[in-house]
């Protein structure tokens, strides 16, 4: 399920884990690495808190600083250049049942960000929540 404004895009999929399972799984920056089509491959950068992945898009690396918020169930990205990181995308996790939880991402559109990059944006996100679901859900790992 998504929807989208002017200047915000939500998705979110039903998932067949726990919250602490998907919670654990949206704030670990290695698997970061294995659903995000904008960081492939995530790298620490030196001993700080930022990653660095590669864009799947062609359009190089992407510098990310994720930032758990357990008390709200949300997870921040903060994105962009390293030294101006902003914070353009949450994940918030929300019990459904028992033995299952809603995964929900939420983009905000940047100033310079065109329609044609937005919209891709958008795309992107739908694709990755299914990354996820069936990441989580066979507890998928690359390495």
């Amino acid at each position: 399920m998504s929807g989208h404004s002017e200047y915000t895009h939500v998705a979110s999929r039903r998932v067949a884990v726990s919250c602490n399972a998907a919670f654990a799984f949206m704030s670990d920056p290695a698997l970061l690495g294995q659903w995000s089509l904008g960081c492939f491959q995530t790298q620490q950068v030196g001993d700080s808190n930022v990653f660095k992945g590669l864009s799947l898009f062609g359009t190089g690396g992407t510098h990310v600083r994720i930032e758990p918020l357990p008390d709200l169930s949300m997870i921040r990205y903060w994105v962009g250049a390293p030294d101006a990181l902003v914070p353009r995308i949450s994940a918030f996790i929300t019990p459904f049942s028992d033995q299952d939880c809603i995964v929900a991402m939420l983009a905000v559109l940047t100033p310079g960000m065109d329609g044609e990059r937005w919209a891709s944006l958008c795309r992107t996100h739908e694709t990755e929540l299914d990354l996820i679901k069936s990441q989580l859900e066979t507890n998928f790992r690359l390495s």
